[in-house]
């Protein structure tokens, strides 16, 4: 599984989710509030970058990033 929503986290799942992630988890299970929201494991990250890893690099090589103009508008248009 690559996503759990903060309450499913717990600190036995330091090393797949982070620690910050984790221990929010346990203060939500144990009643204390919390923010809402969801963790994206570290694998689910790594195997994320091992997809776009070139078109990364291709874009801080000097290439023009793709996604930049459509978000200038979206904020412009917004």
């Amino acid at each position: 599984m690559y996503v759990f929503s903060i309450e499913h986290t717990s600190s036995n799942m330091v090393r797949s989710v982070g620690r910050k992630s984790a221990y929010l988890g346990e203060l939500a299970r144990s009643g204390i509030r919390v923010p809402w929201g969801f963790v994206v494991t570290r694998a689910a990250f790594r195997r994320f970058m091992e997809l776009v890893r070139g078109e990364i690099k291709r874009d801080l090589e000097g290439g023009e990033p793709r996604r930049s103009h459509r978000c200038e508008e979206e904020v412009r248009d917004g």
